[in-house]
């Protein structure tokens, strides 16, 4: 699956412009925001189906692995996913993470 990922953000990076690849992943990320704040205050019958909420986070994912690469950053990205849970974990056992809203 990360070799099909990679040969495809490859692919994007020479078809499209780079603002283009930029301002995609805004744009998932505004339709992945749009759907998890419905999740949260719609009611029952109007919130997004799983398989929409999905869908919007695999394609900001994605949308984020091109822009990664676009700008050289692949390896920056991957480390702070890392430091970031970390960071979180830490805090669980320090009992300073506050869930919740």
């Amino acid at each position: 699956m990360e070799k099909l990922i990679n040969d495809v953000a490859v692919e994007l990076l020479g078809y499209n412009t780079s603002d283009k690849n930029i301002l995609k992943v805004a744009e998932e990320c505004a339709e992945l925001g749009e759907v998890m704040i419905k999740l949260v205050t719609k009611t029952p019958l109007l919130k997004p189906k799983m398989e929409k909420i999905a869908e919007e986070m695999g394609d900001t994912i994605f949308r984020i692995k091109v822009a990664a690469k676009l700008l050289g950053i692949e390896k920056e990205v991957d480390a702070r996913q890392i430091e970031k849970a970390e960071q979180i974990k830490a805090w669980i056992a320090q009992k300073k993470y506050k869930g919740g809203v």
